[in-house]
């Protein structure tokens, strides 16, 4: 088995490492790392690659992560901030999206329930106004 290939960019991303700072801390080319993001990295790389992101070694040895992209994450300031805050802001909102669905798979929580909408309501349409009791 080896180390899931989302796992090790959500690592990187979440450490704030480029994919060279990473190659260098685990001691392989920028290529081999790029082949682990591709396709997954040795099992036997787990403790390295915990050193190099302060991630526990069970991090990689756990399932798939579900991934965001940063398109689908509303920055205020997206001009203004640099990619790699963009990609660790994307990776943790991965792990919470990991985390969510843990809690949800272990706590089996209820079924989401909204009220029904009531379609003659219009955000152009004048609320009424109601008079005050004694006023």
């Amino acid at each position: 088995m080896s180390i899931h290939p989302t796992r090790v960019t959500i690592a990187r991303e979440r450490g704030g490492l480029s994919r060279l700072d990473l190659a260098t801390a685990v001691g392989v080319t920028t290529r081999t790392l790029t082949n682990w993001e591709d396709s997954g990295a040795p099992d036997n790389r787990a403790d390295a690659l915990s050193t190099a992101t302060a991630q526990p070694v069970a991090f990689f040895q756990t399932n798939p992560a579900a991934t965001l992209t940063d398109e689908r994450i509303f920055f205020r300031t997206r001009r203004r901030t640099s990619a790699a805050l963009l990609h660790q802001a994307t990776a943790l909102g991965s792990l919470g999206m990991e985390m969510f669905n843990e809690m949800s798979r272990r706590l089996g929580l209820p079924a989401l329930t909204l009220p029904e909408l009531d379609p003659s309501l219009s955000p152009k349409r004048p609320l009424r106004r109601y008079a005050c009791n004694g006023a």
